[in-house]
């Protein structure tokens, strides 16, 4: 977790670990003597490393990376530092330009960070670059950074503004992304694709995409607040984005989302009443990207309305979505927030939000003034599963006082195991492959992340264990209702057994008495009526033995699969 003045290392359980320093501390050997500030963090599970980004804030500044050496941090001595100055960077920027905002993507060829630029002396606005850094040379200690000018010139022209890099963990992707709104347009994203002829990057013009009206948010009213003390909403810019495959589907898709000013029927026109969190899932990306679906978490009420904003969204493999922000009304405290979607839900909807934290203090750092409130938002899909959801969102954690709730969210559970075809095995079997269908109930389902050809590999998979005694020699992931054992009975008690169903993510199901396993039964008796005179025919009998299959074989090509089959006209 990477904030303004402070970097820390948490186990998943919430203890902090053994990098807990300050950001300037964390930067120091790049940082310049000045302060860092606007920290990033993203886990790249390609490459199994931590990538950092921040600004420093000498004029002009500098952007500075931290690159772990694994996946375990220890300490600050886990990573490898540069710092590029903005304006330098070939073709150069402004010379006296001041970069604000970093936006971080990574995927599996690059690090894409967008910048907002201001003059450091004027503070007047310069327009937006894109900085796109060589990944596999960053991994092997070299900087190599290509820097895109003017992607938003800023004025009347296009371009986004506030371009945030997008990040992907598709081990196989041939193209990265910045994206932004357009700010001479409300209701118009703008993308640049990256590609890579002859391995150098190269950036397209702008690619507009159309979404449903937005506007400018407004500020936040929050409970205790004092005289002209509302919290800042910023403006319309989106927060992150990423692009994720629906494992199920094959789908691969963008998700980003920002704050706007809603009515009560949640619409950026008319009588705008509060604010509400707008997210998006943007498809067909290497064409032309289409608007999959859209939808905004807003207040119905007019007064007092409860404020969506800050918003990070992400897709799991299974397709859900979750949507973190910060929360607060007029009768509410500064909280953080989270809501849901199923992949089956209707498009554009969302599931009633759930608040993650109960603040119960007024946030007035700041009197008779505007309060600036951090922009730290961000939801992830777990790395070692592909359905977990985490998102880090800010609160109000005592008076006048700001702080960063992390908050697992899981997925629904597996299908309820209900039939296994077939139903009945003989013990001693060293490998039977057995079908097991699953109901499913408000949205649970089997799951497994896939083979990701290319990438490393999910660290965790759909499991199965049977009572009795049997083992799962292997399991197949075939939908959410269905997956295939292959079971060896071998050793395993007779009887009814159940068996159980693990996801990745270490949710489990039973289903009792799906299988039961019966005796090896003792081979047939088996009888003829010879000696038989010629002509006559030979009535070979099996004795009768419970699910058994019969196979029968003499002279002449003689074969039958009957349980007393005859052999008719046998010859002297």
């Amino acid at each position: 977790v990477v904030v303004n003045e402070r970097v820390g290392v948490f186990s998943r359980d919430g203890q902090i670990g053994p990098l807990d320093v300050s950001l300037d501390n964390f930067f120091a050997s790049v940082v310049g003597g000045v302060t860092a500030w606007d920290p990033q963090v993203r886990y790249d599970r390609l490459s199994g490393r931590w990538f950092l980004t921040a600004l420093n804030d000498g004029t002009p500044n500098y952007i500075l990376i931290a690159v772990s050496w694994g996946p375990v941090i220890t300490g600050s001595t886990n990573f490898t530092f540069f710092s590029f100055r903005q304006d330098e960077v070939s073709p150069p920027g402004h010379p006296d330009g001041w970069a604000d905002f970093d936006g971080l993507g990574v995927d599996r060829l690059s690090l894409y960070i967008g910048v907002d630029v201001g003059s450091g002396f004027s503070g007047e606005f310069l327009g937006t670059d894109g900085f796109v850094v060589n990944k596999a040379d960053l991994l092997n200690g070299v900087l190599t950074v290509t820097a895109f000018r003017g992607m938003y010139p800023g004025g009347n022209h296009r371009g986004p503004d506030d371009p945030r890099g997008v990040s992907n963990d598709d081990p196989n992707a041939t193209e990265g992304y910045f994206i932004g709104t357009d700010v001479n347009s409300l209701g118009r994203l703008i993308l640049r694709r990256v590609t890579y002829p002859g391995g150098i990057p190269t950036i397209s013009n702008n690619i507009s995409l159309t979404v449903p009206q937005t506007s400018q948010p407004l500020d936040v009213p929050h409970a205790g607040m004092a005289a002209g003390n509302p919290v800042s909403a910023v403006d319309d810019r989106l927060f992150t984005a990423a692009i994720h495959t629906n494992k199920l589907t094959g789908t691969r898709s963008l998700w980003t989302a920002h704050n706007i000013a809603v009515d009560a029927e949640g619409v950026a026109t008319g009588f705008l009443t509060s604010d509400g969190s707008r997210w998006y899932e943007i498809g067909n990306l290497s064409s032309s990207p289409t608007l999959l679906q859209s939808g905004t978490v807003f207040d119905p009420i007019v007064w007092p309305a409860r404020y969506f904003f800050i918003p990070s969204i992400a897709m799991s493999g299974q397709g859900h979505a979750t949507l973190g922000f910060t929360t607060a009304g007029e009768l509410n405290y500064l909280d953080a927030g989270a809501v849901g979607r199923l992949a089956a839900d209707p498009p554009g909807t969302m599931r009633p939000f759930t608040l993650l934290t109960t603040s119960s203090t007024a946030y007035n750092r700041w009197l008779f003034s505007q309060q600036e409130w951090g922009d730290y938002s961000q939801t992830l899909v777990d790395p070692n599963d592909d359905m977990t959801f985490w998102t880090f969102q800010e609160y109000c954690d005592n008076t006048n006082s700001w702080a960063v709730r992390v908050v697992q969210l899981k997925a629904p559970p597996p299908a309820t195991p209900v039939s296994a075809a077939p139903s009945s095995l003989c013990a001693g079997n060293p490998s039977t492959q057995v079908t097991l269908t699953g109901a499913s109930v408000s949205g649970s389902g089997f799951f497994d992340p896939g083979p990701d050809t290319g990438g490393p590999g999910f660290l965790n998979h759909i499991a199965a264990s049977v009572t009795g005694g049997a083992s799962v020699v292997g399991v197949l992931f075939d939908s959410p209702t269905q997956v295939r054992l292959n079971l060896s009975t071998a050793g395993a008690s007779t009887g009814g057994q159940d068996i159980t169903v693990t996801n990745p993510d270490g949710q489990s199901m039973t289903g009792t008495d799906l299988l039961t396993i019966t005796p090896q039964p003792s081979p047939p008796s088996v009888s003829n009526n010879g000696p038989i005179c010629a002509g006559g025919t030979l009535q070979l009998s099996a004795s009768t033995v419970p699910g058994a299959t019969y196979s029968w074989s003499g002279p002449n090509g003689f074969a039958s699969t009957q349980q007393n089959p005859t052999i008719p006209s046998v010859s002297a």
